[in-house]
């Protein structure tokens, strides 16, 4: 949602871009599956500001994805001295496994109000959608899984 973000990610689009596509598939009454990857220093401004822009584009039903350096990939190349863990069962892109910004149980409970909140609006419009009931279910799945070790840094 954020230029910046896009470039370095090589993502060779822009916020406009990506905006007047999504008014283009509206008005053409094409589904939209909008993906938006969540930095590991994200604070809670930022996980707030990501969720205004959301709610403002309408989606129906938004993915997000936490920054994840994958092996075999030039991310990973440049940030596998900073990995906070080498379990590959946490390379599912929703834990993080970069060091983060907020205490890690924080941006976990970030990234569950996000969800909850774009969810909910959509709830509110009577779209059909991911609710908030399923994102509180998936942060928990996240928060007890073994491989988290119960929300304990990683």
């Amino acid at each position: 949602f954020r230029d910046g973000e896009l470039e370095a990610m090589k993502k060779r689009t822009s916020v406009t871009i990506n905006e007047k596509a999504i008014s283009i598939l509206k008005a053409n009454d094409i589904q939209i599956s909008a993906s938006f990857i969540v930095q590991p220093d994200y604070d809670d401004e930022d996980f707030k500001k990501l969720g205004d822009y959301v709610i403002s584009l309408e989606l129906r039903e938004p993915i997000f994805t936490v920054l994840t350096p994958l092996p075999g990939t030039d991310l990973y190349e440049r940030e596998k001295h900073r990995l906070t863990t080498t379990n590959y069962e946490l390379f599912d892109l929703l834990h993080c496994v970069l060091p983060t910004r907020l205490p890690l149980d924080r941006f976990y409970e970030c990234l569950y109000e996000l969800y909850s909140r774009c969810y909910s609006v959509q709830e509110r419009t009577g779209k059909e959608a991911f609710t908030p009931e399923i994102a509180r279910q998936v942060y928990q799945g996240i928060m007890r899984s073994p491989a988290t070790g119960a929300g304990k840094v990683h």
